[in-house]
């Protein structure tokens, strides 16, 4: 479950608006905060909690986000009304493929594979 994850990161229950805790927006958002504390691990040096967040971002990605998004992401493109919507649903699922894809690269270093 995405609350566990977020649990794991300090990250309370308190969901804006009462959403569900695996609405896209909360998703989008934790992959965020995740790739913010990769950023601030980099610039600390501390390759062993780079190397965490890097991983901890793939598994977020591969079992939550991207088990359902890019369908969803699919279905706004053939049936939402508005080309606002459209172009959002575009922009996320070209995202996340290039998340997975960048991820993966990051993941093949060598130094990360021994932290």
């Amino acid at each position: 479950r995405a609350a566990e994850l977020y649990c794991q990161e300090g990250i309370q229950n308190n969901w804006a608006l009462n959403e569900p805790e695996d609405h896209i927006a909360l998703e989008l958002e934790f992959a965020a905060y995740l790739c913010e504390k990769c950023t601030q691990a980099l610039e600390e040096q501390a390759e062993e909690e780079f190397s965490r967040c890097l991983l901890k971002q793939r598994e977020f990605l591969e079992t939550h986000i991207c088990a359902w998004a890019p369908r969803f992401c699919e279905d706004v493109i053939r049936l939402a009304a508005m080309d606002f919507y459209k172009a959002i649903a575009h922009i996320t699922a070209g995202y996340l493929a290039l998340e997975q894809e960048l991820l993966g690269e990051l993941l093949e270093f060598p130094q990360l594979q021994t932290v």
